[in-house]
Parts: C-alpha cells; sequence; structure tokens
C-alpha cells in the first residue's frame, strides 16, 4: 500500500473509530468488503497504533499511578447536603443578627462594652516553668509550642481543643516530660500561631498537610510521634492519623469520636451544638455574637477553669485574654466553617494498624456514649476510657484520672518508654494511695457501664481486655 495512501486510510479510521466520523466509517465498509487484503493490512496498521496509544497513556499517567500513596484521604459530604447545612445556617445567622442589632440599639454599652485587655499577657502564658516556648515557621506559617522534658526522648504532640491553646495541657505536660519529650502546640488561628481569616486557609488537607511538616520539622531523628488531641484538636488529630500513619506510633483522642460521625451525634445540649455550627458558617456574625456581654460564652465554655483572674493561674480571665480580638474567634471558627464537610474515605476506615484509646468523660454535654460504641465498630484498634465526674474535658477536671490512662496506654515503666501492647506491672505497695482510693469509690454504676464499654470495644489489641482477667494490679489500670 503507498505511504500516503495507508496514512490517509489510518486517519480515516482512526476518526471513525474514535470520533464517529459517518464518512471515515462508511469508506471502511467499503474497503472492508470490497479489497480484503488491503483490509487485512490496515487491520495490522491500527491494532499497532491501539498498542502506541495504550503505551503513551500508561506512560502519561505512571507518575500519578506513584503518588497514589499522597491521595487525599478524604470526602466531602454531598452537594444536597452543603444546601441545606449553608441554608440552615443563613437562616439561624438571621436570627442571630437580628438579636445582635436589638441589643445595639437596647444598651450598647452593656452588650458591646467589652473590658480592655490590652496589657502584657498574663504570667502564666509567658511563664516557662512548663517548658520553653519556641517558634517555626514553615512554608509562611508561623507555629508557636511550648517544649518540654529530654529532647532524647520520644517525641509527645499535644493537640488543644476549641477556645483553648497549648496551656490547656498544662496539667499533663510536667508528668508526661518526665518520659516524652512534650510539645504542646497552638494550632492555626489560635493563641501565638499564625491566624489567616479566610476559611480556605484551614480546608482539612491543608491544616493536615502543614501540621505533617510540623512534625517532620521537630521530630528530628524520632520519626513517629505519639499525638494526642482533645475536642477539635483530636479532630485534627484523626484526619493527620489517616493522612500520615507512618509519622504516629499512638494515638490519643479526648472527647472526640470518630470524625465521619463528629457532626451527626452532636447534641442540643452541648456548648457547641449543631445549630450553632450552622450559624458559624455566616462570616462575622457569630465573632460578634460570641464576644458579647464581655465573653461571656468564656465563662460558660469553661465553666470548670477558675474564675478567680490571677495573672499567674490559668483562670477564665486567661482565656478572655487570648481571645480578646474578634481576629482571636476568626481563626476559630473557620475550622467549623470547613472540617464539618470533610470525612474519611470509606476504604480506609478500619485499616489504621496502630493503638487508639479514646477518653470521654461520663457528664460530658457534646456526645452521647454512644458515639464511643459506633467509634469502635469503626476501628478495630480503638479501645475507650470513660472518667467519672469529667465533663467535656476531663484532662483538666479529673487531671489524676486521665494522666493515669496516658501513662498506662503510653506503656510508661520506670526504665523509660516501652511500646509493647501490655502495661507494665507497679510494685504493691503504690496502690494505696489516695488516687487508688477515690478510684475504688465509682459508683457500681459506672463501673457497670465500664465493663459493658470493655466488653464492646474488646479487640484483638491487648490493651482492650479487661485488666483483672490478666492478673493487673496496677493502680494505673483503668477501672
Amino acid at each position: 500500500m503507498p505511504g500516503h495512501f495507508s496514512d490517509a486510510f489510518t486517519l480515516f479510521q482512526t476518526t471513525s473509530v474514535y470520533f464517529g466520523n459517518k464518512s471515515g466509517r462508511a469508506l471502511v465498509n467499503v474497503v472492508q468488503t470490497v479489497t480484503p487484503p488491503l483490509w487485512e493490512q490496515f487491520s495490522a496498521v491500527m491494532f499497532r497504533t491501539k498498542q502506541m496509544i495504550k503505551q503513551r497513556i500508561v506512560q502519561a499517567i505512571e507518575p500519578y499511578g506513584k503518588r497514589s500513596k499522597h491521595e487525599p484521604c478524604f470526602t466531602e459530604v454531598s452537594l444536597l447536603d452543603k444546601l441545606q447545612f449553608y441554608s440552615i445556617g443563613i437562616f439561624w445567622a438571621l436570627v442571630t443578627l437580628m438579636k445582635i442589632i436589638i441589643c445595639w440599639l437596647w444598651n450598647p454599652k452593656k452588650h458591646f462594652g467589652n473590658k480592655k485587655r490590652d496589657k502584657p499577657a498574663p504570667t502564666c502564658l509567658t511563664d516557662s516553668s512548663l517548658g520553653t516556648h519556641s517558634y517555626i515557621k514553615l512554608k509562611g506559617v508561623k507555629f508557636h509550642y511550648v517544649e518540654a522534658g529530654n529532647a532524647e526522648s520520644p517525641l509527645m504532640i499535644c493537640l488543644h481543643g476549641f477556645l483553648d491553646c497549648w496551656i490547656g495541657w498544662r496539667f499533663q505536660m510536667l508528668t508526661m516530660a518526665q518520659h516524652f519529650r512534650v510539645v504542646a502546640v497552638d494550632l492555626k488561628g489560635f493563641g501565638d500561631s499564625e491566624k489567616p481569616q479566610r476559611p480556605g486557609m484551614y480546608k482539612v488537607e491543608q491544616i493536615v498537610k502543614e501540621l505533617a511538616e510540623f512534625t517532620k520539622a521537630i521530630a528530628g531523628e524520632n520519626k513517629k510521634c505519639v499525638l494526642v488531641g482533645h475536642d477539635m484538636g483530636a479532630l485534627v488529630g484523626w484526619f493527620f492519623v489517616y493522612s500520615n500513619p507512618d509519622l504516629v506510633a499512638r494515638f490519643v483522642s479526648i472527647s472526640c469520636p470518630h470524625p465521619n460521625i463528629y457532626w451527626e451525634e452532636l447534641l442540643h445540649s452541648a456548648s457547641l451544638n449543631k445549630k450553632m455550627v450552622q450559624q458559624f458558617q455566616v462570616p462575622d456574625v457569630m465573632e460578634n455574637m460570641l464576644m458579647m456581654n464581655d465573653l461571656a460564652f468564656i465563662d460558660t465554655f469553661h465553666a470548670h477553669v477558675l474564675a478567680h483572674p490571677n495573672s499567674e493561674m490559668v483562670s477564665r480571665e486567661t482565656y478572655k485574654f487570648v481571645f480578646s480580638r474578634k481576629v482571636d474567634w476568626t481563626g476559630a471558627l473557620n475550622y467549623f466553617r470547613t472540617f464539618w464537610k470533610a470525612r474519611v474515605r470509606s476504604d480506609l476506615v478500619g485499616s489504621l494498624d496502630i493503638p487508639l484509646l479514646l477518653i470521654v468523660g461520663d457528664k460530658d454535654q457534646s456526645f452521647s456514649m454512644e458515639t464511643a460504641i459506633k467509634s469502635t465498630e469503626l476501628e478495630d484498634k480503638l479501645i475507650v476510657r470513660v472518667v467519672g465526674g469529667a465533663g467535656h474535658a476531663p484532662h483538666q477536671e479529673a487531671v489524676h484520672h486521665v494522666n493515669k490512662l496516658l501513662l498506662t496506654f503510653l506503656a510508661v515503666n520506670p526504665n523509660g518508654i516501652s511500646y509493647s501492647l501490655v502495661p507494665q506491672k507497679i510494685p504493691q505497695n503504690q496502690q494505696n494511695g489516695l488516687v487508688n482510693r477515690m478510684f475504688g469509690a465509682i459508683s457500681s454504676t459506672y463501673t457497670y457501664g465500664n465493663q459493658m464499654l470493655e466488653n464492646v470495644t474488646r479487640k484483638s489489641d491487648p490493651l482492650a481486655l479487661p485488666y483483672r482477667n490478666r492478673g493487673c494490679t496496677s493502680p494505673l489500670a483503668p477501672r
């Protein structure tokens, strides 16, 4: 076949197959009927062309295939769910705006005449007794963190919750610093870290990526860390563990169930219920609302914190200083404006291969105990421990109990850290302290509740097995 005729014929065939050209199909039919030898030769040419196209396509997508492990681990809710969420949020935001206007017209000094807090920061926020204050700037994002403990010890990163900062870990830092290199970081948008105002800067992918850069920068040779998070920090931690399982040795979530059931299970009794989160979607309105009456919302949210304004001790006045400006609220609320849409990909749920611990208070008004049970159904490695008498911040309300749970879960022994799954046994003479006697005074109802949770969370992980059945008499063992 002449070269020019073959090329033209190939062009017609390609057109007919890939672009549906009618004239090309007609020519092919004629050639196939009249000149069978020519058709055979043409078929061979097309076969080689098809193989070449396939090879080129494979070469084009191969680089993306190599980066498949870095594909986003998150999905978003459907468009219909977004529209419903936003529409309800706009409605409630308008109602809130009317309340703000009425309060302004009625008595602006009472509702908006907040106390000026432009003096130097309270001593407790700058005191170095808990650790060394440091800053690090990664790709334009500045992080403030407080570090305590031996630099050679295993790394523990603590992520605070909403309306908090690094000081929220004040009761854990010195205790954990005896065994770990503890780093309590101000999340982006909080405390002294960077506070961009655009919600787009707080997308899950962005926050997780920046936290991974932060972890790699401070971890040094210790590539893995123990990750502990509370509330919003724990929600960030969940996404971080799914995205960077190679950077986390163990994960502890305090007062935060699995992210795929987090938003569906918010109770109406919560300080931050679903209706408020929907209102957060409208900029500026909720910032002004939450700052009314001299930041009265902080008095409600941090009711467990001392009210006495002592600069050397953490009090509600400390938090009012931290959130005294509108810009301080916008960064924090931006998490609620982006994170509610994100879910862990269904094919990744249940894939975590590291020990997981969920600590909840039995008086937490934000979530029901059912959420803890549902979370264990999503991840086999997850175990649950309930802290009696504690609310949404058990690490601040039941300090000794939570610290014991952390030390047990992390398998701390007098000689250092052991990442074995079985906690170390503590000598018998350490069991008669005040804390242990307080544990023994827990009501039978609470004990029964923990037994039920043990049955639910009993998985392949030995940590999930009842301690009393393994002969462990340590006061660190959860009862």
